[in-house]
């Protein structure tokens, strides 16, 4: 799950942190886990069974989470094209280019999820999910894929309406001094409308 949520799963935090982090939670979380169930030793197979399904899982939650932070910055891209500042630079989690203002509202809302200990509500869910899914159990397919498709509806819908204003905006100015262009050909429009966007 770590290795895609949101914060622990960027680059800039080094592979050994994640390591250490990723290593104290299973520890913690082994015996609310295991309970009377303890796995029964086996052979090299049933381990490498049990750690994919766990590993798959776990992405599935993740992602539901990254889907969120993933539509933000798309959005915050979109809205940095429509007003004109678009300039690329390197981005948080990853070495992608993406604009400032990506950067700063991906960056903020990393911070708060951080600050709101969301990570905790995450955590818990990874916990929680072991009485729907029992330890070593591959859950279908089918779930996971309606559930990840759900997440990335909402986070688009709500990047959207975060979005919506600051897209209209730069559409409507765009078209004003369009018809500002046609009308008066003598202006530059296109340097008088960048103070405006």
């Amino acid at each position: 799950t770590l290795m895609v949520a949101p914060g622990f799963s960027s680059a800039r935090v080094p592979a050994r942190v994640r390591l250490y982090v990723a290593f104290s939670l299973a520890l913690a979380m082994a015996p609310a886990v295991l309970g009377e169930n303890a796995i029964k030793p086996g052979g090299s197979g049933m381990l490498v069974s049990l750690v994919f399904a766990e590993c798959l899982v776990g992405m599935v939650i993740g992602l539901v989470c990254r889907f969120y932070i993933a539509a933000l910055e798309f959005m915050a891209n979109a809205i940095a094209n429509y007003v004109g500042l678009s300039a690329l630079a390197g981005g948080i989690d990853h070495d992608e280019p993406a604009s400032p203002l990506a950067t700063l509202i991906t960056l903020v809302a990393t911070l708060l999820v951080l600050l709101m200990d969301l990570h905790q509500l995450l955590i818990k869910t990874v916990l929680d999910s072991y009485g729907a899914i029992p330890l070593g159990v591959i859950a279908d397919p089918q779930f996971g894929i309606r559930m990840l498709s759900s997440a990335l509806s909402a986070a688009f819908l709500i990047s959207l309406q975060f979005s919506g204003p600051f897209i209209v905006y730069g559409i409507l100015v765009n078209v004003l001094f369009c018809i500002l262009g046609k009308l008066i050909p003598q202006v530059a429009s296109y340097f008088v409308s960048l103070p405006f966007l």
